[in-house]
């Protein structure tokens, strides 16, 4: 027998023995280990492993047979509803790779939030990414969104009241038709939207405004109301202003060039009250101490005053989210100062 019959001869035996074990592996796919004759030691036996994929493999790097799934690629499938409610990338029905991770991020558009995200039928909770990882099976993803809930809290100041009032549940987008009623044919409302003026059309004896809501609110319905002041509160007037010719940098010392008939009503105990000027770029408060003549020129000493001096009954009107961090110090109320939380005494609706 030539050596050359003899080669011929093995490649046909173990063309054979392949056809033989795919053919038994067929037969037989949920089995996890096949056995069969390799021909070659004498032992009969040879083992082949079947893969996560539906494949097979040969113990020791011998011969492998990829899966069905890893040459056609795993079925994902993700889903946005609403779909004007957002996004999720990648979307549709499309094919993973066999073992790869795949993140999909969760979008919703303006005015709406995530409500939830589905995984395989389970709950992920308002989450805006999401990992398969090692993808070796079917999978789906549903994210799911809600028009965005809002809160809008109304609240009302002196002389005017306003309709509706307290704390509000609304919608993205939603209108509240606000009605302010002055108590008096002489005040003016003031309506303040997130702490900046609009205004509001007046109706007859009221005053409307049509609010739009896209993020959340606060309002607050006032009115101009002039301050009652002490008996020794003197605001100074334009023409001593212009014979101003110097304060100093504490402001406990200011010199005027001229006399004229506030300075010569001023005496110690005043309250000197000074608006926005160049001079005075933040105002300025001091209570007088001393008063010095000389010739034309008056020098007026004066220390530190607060609105509590000159105000004995008046409404300021602030805006602003406060934290912890802003408390720097804690000063008890004097008798007749009442602080009102006014979004403590709303109510829900």
């Amino acid at each position: 027998m030539n050596k050359k019959f003899l080669i011929q001869k093995t490649l046909l035996v173990n063309a054979i023995l392949l056809g033989l074990v795919i053919f038994l592996l067929s037969g037989i796919a949920s089995a996890q280990w096949v056995t069969t004759d390799d021909g070659e030691d004498g032992d009969g036996a040879m083992s082949i492993q079947q893969t996560t994929d539906g494949g097979y493999s040969m113990p020791g790097g011998g011969y492998s047979m990829p899966g069905r799934t890893s040459l056609t690629g795993i079925t994902i499938r993700a889903t946005a509803s609403p779909i004007s409610g957002g996004s999720i990338r990648p979307s549709g029905r499309f094919k993973a790779v066999y073992g790869q991770d795949l993140q999909f991020t969760i979008t919703p558009r303006k005015g709406y939030q995530i409500k939830d995200v589905i995984v395989d039928g389970v709950s992920q909770g308002p989450v805006n990414t999401y990992t398969f990882t090692h993808i070796t099976q079917k999978h789906s993803i549903e994210a799911k969104f809600t028009i965005q809930k809002l809160t809008v809290m109304i609240a009302q100041g002196g002389n005017v009241s306003v309709s509706p009032v307290g704390i509000k549940k609304v919608t993205y987008g939603e209108k509240i038709e606000l009605k302010i009623t002055p108590n008096s044919e002489d005040t003016v409302p003031i309506l303040l939207v997130n702490g900046q003026p609009v205004d509001a059309v007046k109706s007859g004896e009221i005053y409307e405004f049509a609010l739009k809501v896209v993020g959340d609110t606060g309002v607050y319905a006032t009115s101009a109301v002039e301050p009652t002041l002490t008996p020794n509160a003197k605001v100074i007037d334009e023409a001593t202003v212009q014979n101003l010719s110097s304060i100093s940098e504490d402001g406990s010392v200011l010199t005027f060039n001229g006399i004229t008939p506030y300075l010569e009503s001023l005496k110690p105990g005043d309250v000197i009250i000074i608006g926005v000027t160049e001079a005075t770029p933040y105002g300025l408060l001091r209570k007088v101490t001393n008063i010095t003549i000389n010739g034309s020129q008056i020098t007026v000493e004066a220390t530190g005053a607060t609105l509590e001096d000159v105000i004995e009954e008046g409404e300021i009107i602030i805006n602003k989210a406060l934290t912890a961090s802003d408390i720097t110090s804690f000063v008890p109320l004097k008798e007749g100062v009442t602080l009102i939380n006014k979004a403590l005494t709303a109510t829900v609706t």
